[in-house]
């Protein structure tokens, strides 16, 4: 289970309708890296309470960092694909549970809940909307992807997705975006792929309005 050792922002507005927002990380980073990004989703959306939790290992490359899984072996190759799938999935298990809990503490239904994520966090959010049935209504998947299609996935229809990726990002390139909307696409899931033109491995303005509205949007029907 995920030790929650992150940060927290209140809803501005209180409101008998409220709102859960989780904001996962990138490798190497923490919970104060997406604090900025929940201020101005607060902005839009004033009823969402916005949880920002740590992943639970030290980051490899970074000790001040932090990962949702490891990536690399000690001699600093990279792990192979099929286990950084199975560390993927494991993570995403342990994340789900997770919110679980807090919707139950918050007292916040699924259909009230999104998933924002960057990079390995994204990744995350990604593999935990398509394996756990209703766990939120959307997701929102800034330069993220897929490992794979696992036969792990147990995806529902009840979960939507904004995919969101620069087209000059090297670090996660676009064609990850793609494979991922291939993946949903199969399923016949509601998803929606916004390529950002000239946009590195980072979000920016027209990023964050997309994935705002997505949220806004999906928050009325």
């Amino acid at each position: 289970m995920l030790n929650f050792q992150g940060k927290i922002l209140e809803a501005p507005v209180k409101s008998e309708k409220k709102a859960l927002i989780v904001f996962l990380h990138g490798w190497g980073a923490d919970s104060s890296s997406l604090l900025d990004l929940g201020h101005a989703f607060q902005a839009g959306v004033p009823e969402a309470k916005c949880y920002f939790p740590n992943g639970p290992r030290p980051c490899e490359m970074n000790p001040y960092g932090h990962a949702w899984f490891r990536l690399y072996k000690s001699s600093g190759e990279r792990l192979p694909n099929e286990v950084l799938q199975k560390k993927a999935e494991s993570a995403a298990s342990d994340v789900a549970y997770w919110i679980i809990d807090v919707q139950k503490n918050e007292k916040i239904l699924p259909e009230r809940t999104f998933l924002v994520g960057f990079s390995q966090g994204a990744m995350l959010s990604l593999y935990a909307g398509l394996s756990y049935p209703k766990l939120v209504k959307g997701v929102v998947s800034y330069s993220g992807g897929l490992l794979g299609k696992s036969m792990w996935l147990n995806p529902d229809p009840f979960t939507c997705y904004a995919i969101i990726h620069g087209d000059a990002d090297t670090v996660v390139p676009v064609n990850e975006l793609h494979f991922a909307s291939q993946v949903l696409g199969t399923y016949k899931l509601n998803h929606k792929n916004i390529v950002v033109k000239k946009l590195e491995h980072s979000i920016n303005q027209e990023g964050f309005i997309k994935g705002l509205e997505f949220i806004q949007r999906e928050l009325v029907r």
